[in-house]
């Protein structure tokens, strides 16, 4: 399983637009069916995502008009 932690978040930053994510599987995710609990896989996407800012510079962000 891999794990968040910020080197990976540094090196999602610094790569290209459209590399900028990343997926984690959970093997042994625990979760409730119909009233059983049953273990199954899960994946999760990760992505940097600057929804109310723009970015001007290489690591610079700025609010919507400025």
């Amino acid at each position: 399983m891999l794990q968040i932690n910020f080197d990976i978040v540094a090196e999602m930053l610094k790569k290209s637009q459209e590399s900028r994510h990343i997926q984690v599987v959970d093997e042994k995710k625990i979760c409730r069916s119909n009233g059983l609990i049953i273990t199954k896989s899960e994946n999760k996407d990760y992505k940097i995502v600057f929804d109310k800012r723009v970015i001007k510079d290489v690591n610079a962000t700025y609010p919507y008009g400025m």
